[in-house]
C-alpha cells in the first residue's frame, strides 16, 4: 500500500470568503441587552426614549412644548407659534400715589395767593388815585383770582374736581387779564391786569402737571 496522499479536490461552491476592510463578512453589530444602552454608533450615541434635551438646544422641526410650558431664556419659539409675553403687570408696577402735597401743587398755592394780594394793592392804589371807578376796573382786572385764592386753601384734602375747576377758572381769567392789558395799553385805566395774567398762566401750567393729578387723585382715607 502506498502512502501518498490523495490530491484535494476543489470546493464546489468556491473559495472561502476572506476578511474585508469592515470585518468578517457576514458580522453585525450586537444589540444592547435589556436595561444597558445602546452601542454607539457612528454618529453618538442615540438618545434614550423620554430623555429631555440639553438646556438650551432647541426641538426639532414641527414639535411643540407641553401644554403650559415655557421654552428657556433665548430659545426662539417654534415656526408659525406666538411667543409667549409677560402679562400687563409683570414688569410694570403702579404708579405710587405722593405722600405729602407735591411740589407742583404747593407752587401753585403760593402763586394764586401771591397774584391775589398783589391784584389788591392795586385795587387799593386805584381807589385812592382814581376813586371807586377805577377800583372797580381794578378787581374786573382779577375778577376769577379771587375765588382761586379761596380755592387754593382746599388743595390739602381735596379731590380731582378742584383741580380741574380750578384750570378752569385760570384759562378763563387769561382772557379777562388780556383784555384788561390791553386797555391799559390804550390808556382806559384798568392796571393790575399784568398780574393777574402771569398768575392766571403759571397757575394752569403747575396744577396741568402728571404730580399735581395723582395728589388731586389720590385715595382718601
Amino acid at each position: 500500500m502506498s502512502n501518498d496522499q490523495p490530491p484535494p479536490q476543489p470546493d464546489p461552491y468556491g473559495p472561502p470568503p476572506q476578511p474585508g476592510p469592515y470585518g468578517p463578512p457576514g458580522e453585525q453589530r450586537p444589540y444592547a441587552q435589556p436595561g444597558q444602552s445602546p452601542p454607539p454608533g457612528p454618529y453618538g450615541t442615540p438618545t434614550p426614549y423620554g430623555s429631555q434635551p440639553p438646556y438650551g438646544s432647541q426641538p426639532p422641526y414641527g414639535t411643540q412644548p407641553p401644554y403650559g410650558a415655557q421654552p428657556p431664556y433665548g430659545t426662539p419659539a417654534p415656526y408659525g407659534q406666538p411667543y409667549p409675553h409677560p402679562g400687563p403687570n409683570q414688569y410694570y408696577a403702579p404708579m405710587p400715589f405722593p405722600v405729602t402735597m407735591p411740589t407742583s401743587v404747593r407752587a401753585a398755592q403760593i402763586v394764586i395767593w401771591v397774584t391775589g394780594g398783589l391784584s389788591l394793592l392795586v385795587v387799593i392804589l386805584a381807589s385812592i388815585t382814581g376813586g371807586a371807578y377805577e377800583a372797580g376796573r381794578a378787581i374786573g382786572g382779577n375778577l376769577l383770582g379771587w375765588p382761586l385764592c379761596v380755592m387754593a386753601f382746599f388743595y390739602a384734602h381735596s379731590g380731582n374736581g378742584m383741580r380741574v375747576t380750578s384750570i378752569v377758572l385760570a384759562s378763563i381769567q387769561i382772557v379777562f387779564a388780556l383784555g384788561n392789558v390791553a386797555n391799559a395799553l390804550n390808556g382806559e385805566g384798568g392796571g393790575g391786569g399784568g398780574f393777574a395774567l402771569i398768575g392766571a398762566i403759571t397757575t394752569v401750567v403747575l396744577l396741568s402737571q402728571g404730580s399735581a393729578g395723582l395728589w388731586f387723585k389720590r385715595p382718601k382715607y
